[in-house]
């Protein structure tokens, strides 16, 4: 119920989802070991994603990154 109330204030506050550009991206591992959320992923492929289902937009992870790679 907390997820879902957080993420319509998010919605109503003009947060939008967050992805990780793959091009920018050093795979440094910063945002996924900042997420409260879990809500970043290690990918097969050895990148890292955004669970979009699991955000909750806090912008940790965006406003963390040294690279700017999440958009």
């Amino acid at each position: 119920m907390k997820a879902a109330v957080l993420k319509l204030i998010w919605k109503l506050l003009g947060r939008k989802k967050l992805a990780i550009n793959r091009e920018t991206c050093i795979v440094c591992g910063k945002c996924y070991k900042l997420c409260h959320h879990n809500a970043i992923e290690k990918s097969g492929n050895g990148t890292y994603v955004i669970q979009s289902d699991k955000c909750m937009r806090c912008y940790h992870c965006k406003e963390k990154c040294p690279k700017q790679a999440i958009e």
